[in-house]
């Protein structure tokens, strides 16, 4: 069944793998869990990028009393991906004098150890691909799904990096069971220690340039 707030194509089978652009005008948002791994620092944000399968934890404060809307905003996952429609989510009705003094933001709260300096006992690439119509995709050259792309079996104890390359024209979401990451580089940009998270976005290939995510677990 397809959705009316949604363009046509986006049916009830398609809802597991829908990318969201969140942003909520006027309301204050805290960042204060990623993954359900609480960060070590709050931060705020005035829009968050979900791809399948990422949860975030936040503290929203609403400066008055009034109604505000927190809304995906239309997006595009690149080229060969999928395009979603600005859509409302949710209509927040603020009621109250509110409260004195207001509730403040913890300045830290939680952050797992930070695998940087760590030895690394194994490195291992994973290339993403799929054909120009975007319907049949690959992992270091073999069909996704069905075929095991690579056998990993990391020792317990040791850390590991993973680097994934994107040669396609759209996001792909990389999203790891049982074992958190810390991301480490974005297209070979280091990346602050924030928290440990389970689902990545690997941005496209853009002007030809692969995308590309650097994580350790």
């Amino acid at each position: 069944r397809c959705l009316s707030d949604w363009s046509s194509d986006v049916c009830s089978s398609d809802l597991a793998d829908i990318w969201y652009s969140l942003q909520a005008s006027g309301l204050k948002m805290s960042v204060i869990a990623v993954d359900a791994n609480p960060v070590a620092e709050p931060y705020a944000a005035t829009g968050l990028v979900m791809p399948p399968a990422r949860r975030f934890d936040l503290l929203v404060q609403a400066p008055t009393a009034g109604t505000y809307e927190l809304i995906t905003k239309k997006m595009q996952t690149g080229p060969q991906g999928d395009v979603y429609p600005r859509t409302t989510l949710m209509t927040v009705n603020v009621t109250g004098a509110g409260s004195v003094p207001v509730a403040r933001v913890p300045k830290a709260f939680g952050g797992e150890a930070d695998l940087a300096d760590r030895r690394v006992a194994r490195r291992r690439t994973f290339v993403l691909s799929e054909n120009k119509a975007g319907t049949l995709f690959y992992i270091n050259g073999k069909p996704f799904p069905g075929t095991v792309p690579m056998s990993a079996t990391p020792v317990t104890g040791t850390v590991e990096e993973w680097t994934f390359i994107n040669k396609s024209g759209e996001q792909h979401p990389i999203h790891i069971h049982v074992n958190d990451m810390q991301l480490m580089r974005v297209n070979g940009k280091r990346q602050p220690d924030e928290s440990w998270i389970d689902t990545i976005p690997v941005p496209a290939k853009t002007k030809g340039v692969p995308g590309s995510v650097v994580v350790r677990m």
